[in-house]
């Protein structure tokens, strides 16, 4: 029998979160190229820009500036994502296992985004607000590495691929899952 229950493993698409990023940009640049087009047909606008303070063409500079760097941010992502997919399968990676201790906890007002843990010899520093495909929910976001908790976490330079948390003696829900639900990311 296993001990053990997988809590996390480094999913293998891309966070779709960053979409939120490019779909508006395209709809403001698409918006403000319909503005200048019926302007330049002698309509009137879409909307009632001010001349001085938000013409059309900023808005087109201002959308394309946010859509280069989300585009520049979601293929960050996919290639972190492949690397570190292709690295976890082909078992480039290094084990680490025993009792979680909490060397520093994000506060209670989220202004100090961290948590550090050590298990065994490794710490790790878990950053809600990094962009990573590894694990990154601290404690205050749901997370499963609790102090005194038994983990087996494997990771590629600090990089978390996948948790396994020790289930209890006396029933099958793993510590700290709330039944294997809370804390995983697949």
């Amino acid at each position: 029998m296993n001990d053990f229950v997988t809590v996390f493993t480094v999913p293998k698409n891309i966070d779709a979160s960053i979409l939120i990023l490019i779909i508006p940009s395209l709809v403001f640049i698409a918006i403000c190229i319909a503005e200048i087009v019926l302007r330049k047909k002698g309509r009137r606008g879409i909307f009632p820009w001010p001349t001085l303070t938000m013409p059309p063409i900023f808005g087109i500079v201002v959308g394309s500036i946010l859509l280069i760097g989300a585009s520049a941010i979601l293929i960050n992502s996919i290639i972190k994502t492949n690397r570190l997919v292709s690295a976890y399968k082909d078992g480039e990676y290094e084990i680490v296992e025993g009792i979680v201790h909490v060397l520093h906890k994000q506060t209670a007002d989220s202004h100090d985004k961290v948590d550090v843990v050590k298990i065994g010899n490794t710490e790790f520093v878990i950053n809600s607000s990094r962009f990573t495909p590894g694990y990154n929910l601290t404690i205050a976001d749901g997370g499963v590495l609790k102090d005194g908790f038994y983990a087996r976490v494997y990771h590629q330079k600090g990089t978390i691929m996948r948790i396994d948390i020790r289930k209890t003696k006396t029933d099958d829900n793993p510590i700290g899952t709330n039944g294997g639900t809370n804390g995983t990311n697949n």
